[in-house]
């Protein structure tokens, strides 16, 4: 991999460490030097080691393809949104310049659902939003997770718009897509199904939500895996409790998942909810059910 040398060097020669102490019990000092004259490293573990031995943060040392860079900023953004921090996610994407990264299709399709999503959710700029995820549709000729997301996401700027019909079209076609969708089974293609079931509980078609909720539920126990459970168990227990059915098992489900998950806002939103609609539950001093 590609590397800042001189910073290395230099922080290197600013502590007086000499190469061979700071390679000792790492590397080889032609490795080192490897690094500091060539701006090449080909082990990850000793490029870590060096820069945690001169105290300096690795993501710092590296140099970053345009490309690379580009995946390392969505991925966090994805965490923001993850955790309902979309203003502050769009603030991020919005001050990114956008490098030589236009012939990466799933790149292009992820920047602009992510840089549309934020500009709905965290801007709530519906113009925007519209524009940049029509042009992430433009970049899913092949129907990737990004392309399909960006179709869920139209659902929602139509929701704002108030056009009901409109909106339930592209949920229900993104849920279509993702369910025929042969790639990777990545966490984000269960934001599709919370997404489609918020929406429907919106509009008070409880039913559809629960059978949403329920099918990207059992798609993770199939698979194994955790995908977003905390707000799949959520949206299926407010679901349930709206249609007169118990649903503590459900809340209680997403309440521990949002707690190990540290997401704050699904946590405060179960809690009002137990207050507004007097659940059969309460939250002690601990945070236990």
């Amino acid at each position: 991999m590609n590397v800042l040398g001189n910073k290395i060097r230099e922080e290197r020669e600013s502590k007086q460490i000499s190469q061979q102490d700071l390679v000792k019990d790492i590397c080889r000092e032609n490795v080192l030097k490897m690094i500091e004259t060539k701006n090449r490293c080909d082990s990850k573990i000793v490029f870590h080691a060096i820069c945690n031995r001169l105290g300096l943060k690795v993501d710092e040392c590296i140099e970053y393809t345009d490309e690379e860079k580009l995946s390392l900023l969505l991925d966090k953004i994805e965490v923001k949104c993850n955790i309902f921090e979309h203003k502050e996610a769009y603030e991020i994407i919005c001050a990114y310049e956008l490098g030589e990264v236009q012939q990466n299709i799933l790149l292009m399709s992820q920047y602009y659902y992510y840089i549309g999503i934020t500009a709905l959710v965290g801007a709530k700029n519906l113009s925007l939003a519209l524009s940049y995820l029509n042009k992430g549709l433009e970049y899913g000729d092949n129907v990737n997770i990004y392309s399909i997301l960006s179709v869920n996401g139209l659902g929602g700027v139509y929701e704002e718009k108030g056009d009901l019909e409109e909106a339930k079209i592209y949920h229900e076609q993104s849920l279509r897509l993702v369910k025929n969708y042969v790639g990777n089974d990545v966490s984000v293609k269960y934001k599709i199904y919370f997404n489609s079931a918020r929406f429907y509980s919106e509009v008070k078609e409880y039913q559809r939500a629960i059978e949403i909720c329920e099918e990207a539920i059992s798609l993770n126990e199939e698979k194994g895996t955790f995908h977003h459970l905390e707000i799949l168990y959520y949206e299926l227990g407010f679901n349930k409790h709206m249609i007169g059915e118990s649903a503590v098992i459900e809340y209680k489900m997403a309440y521990y998942l949002a707690k190990h998950l540290k997401n704050k806002h699904v946590i405060n939103v179960i809690l009002d909810d137990a207050k507004r609609y007097n659940l059969s539950f309460q939250v002690d001093e601990d945070g236990v059910i």
